[in-house]
């Protein structure tokens, strides 16, 4: 369960970062 929970974490640091990204371009357009 634990480690579930930290897999977890790690994909939504993971789109997080994705998002940042897609915005960063977009802003830069």
């Amino acid at each position: 369960s634990l480690m579930q929970l930290d897999k977890l974490q790690n994909i939504h640091s993971d789109y997080l970062q994705k998002l940042e990204f897609v915005l960063f371009i977009r802003l830069r357009i």
